[in-house]
This record gives C-alpha cells, sequence and structure tokens, in this order.
C-alpha cells in the first residue's frame, strides 16, 4: 500500500473533525449575536463594543416550579466560547456563576459552573444550561 492511499482517509476524517470544532472568536464574534430557544425557554445575545450583552429567561414547561431571569454580559475566549461571570450583588451564600457559551451549527450549548446550588437569578432547582436552537426569523 502506498503512502498517499494511507493518508487519504486520515486527511480525511481530520476535516470533518476541523469541521466539527466550535467556531473560532473571530467567526464566533459574528456568528453568536441571535436569538435561541428551546423548551425551557430562550437566550439573546447581542453584539457590543467591549464583548456582548447575553439575557437567559427560563422556567420550568410543565409547573412553573421555578424560573430564571439572567443578564450578564461576557467576551470570547481564544476558542471561540462566549464567557460570561456572574457575581451576586450581595455575598449571602449564593453563587458565583460561569457561563461557557458555545455554537455549533445552529445549536448554542449554555454550560453553566456554580460555586454553591444557588444562583440568586433562578428559583430553587432551576437552571440556564443546555442546548438552544436559533429561532428562525419569519
Amino acid at each position: 500500500m502506498s503512502g498517499r492511499r494511507f493518508l487519504q482517509p486520515i486527511l480525511a476524517i481530520a476535516t470533518l473533525c476541523a469541521l466539527n470544532t466550535a467556531a473560532p472568536a473571530a467567526d464566533a464574534a459574528k456568528a453568536l449575536p441571535g436569538t435561541y430557544e428551546n423548551e425551557y425557554g430562550s437566550v439573546s445575545i447581542v453584539k457590543k463594543v467591549n464583548g456582548f450583552a447575553v439575557e437567559i429567561s427560563t422556567a420550568e414547561p410543565t409547573r412553573g416550579l421555578w424560573e430564571c431571569d439572567f443578564s450578564g454580559s461576557g467576551t470570547l475566549d481564544k476558542t471561540g466560547a462566549l464567557v460570561v461571570v456572574y457575581r451576586p450583588e450581595q455575598q449571602n451564600g449564593t453563587a458565583t456563576v460561569t457561563l461557557k457559551i458555545t455554537l455549533r451549527g445552529n445549536t448554542l450549548t449554555v454550560s453553566e459552573t456554580r460555586t454553591t446550588d444557588i444562583a440568586d437569578f433562578c428559583g430553587y432547582r432551576g437552571f440556564v444550561h443546555g442546548d438552544y436552537r436559533r429561532k428562525v426569523k419569519h
């Protein structure tokens, strides 16, 4: 088997992996702004001069047991992920929360890391993390 034939499948796999990675920072700045939704709520991202404004509103969909209303601002890291660090106004046992927001195609993924279980922008057991789909403009 020649070296060329051996490399073709490897190059094809490497190309597919590269296409399936998160958008780099330059592309993310253009791609991220918009509105995204899932069964729990929505995310709105607006480009600002020094980063992005992020608003997330979620609620327990069946009985309304909890709801979350998050508002913050963040910047892109070198991988193209939008990072938002939220610190509560009062340190009364509520969490400092870091959101990492990534975009792949039309799917926005919000990852949530808390220093405690309680965030002051959410009701008991509420959350904003998850996958959201870009809202189609009509």
